[in-house]
């Protein structure tokens, strides 16, 4: 690779004039990118923020969808429970009325 002094003694003025604007334009062209690479950086981060709100969001509404899973499963037992517990209350009732007539029988 050649010196700056070397580079210097065999350029001339639009050498120099060329090599400055080369160098202007990479300077630019760098420039630029940074931006972009800024952008695309906040870009990121916004992205990355509403994708851990999404997925917690899914995880809360994945729970949610357990839960309710659950408590339907709950509230159908309970519902045969409670059925059963009417059936067993009319039979009650049933032998009661039956065991008062018999009993208004006796002591007639």
């Amino acid at each position: 690779r050649p010196s700056q002094e070397e580079l210097l003694s065999s350029c001339g003025p639009g050498d120099v004039a060329r090599a400055q604007a080369e160098l202007d334009q990479l300077m630019q062209a760098r420039r630029d990118l940074g931006v972009k690479l800024s952008e695309q950086q906040e870009a990121l981060q916004r992205i990355t923020a509403e994708f851990d709100s999404s997925r917690s969001s899914l995880a809360k509404d994945a729970g949610a969808a357990i839960r309710a899973a659950e408590c339907q499963s709950q509230r159908e037992a309970l519902l045969r429970e409670i059925h059963q517990g009417q059936e067993k209350a009319e039979h009650l009732d049933l032998q009661m009325r039956e065991a008062c007539e018999a009993l208004s029988v006796y002591k007639a």
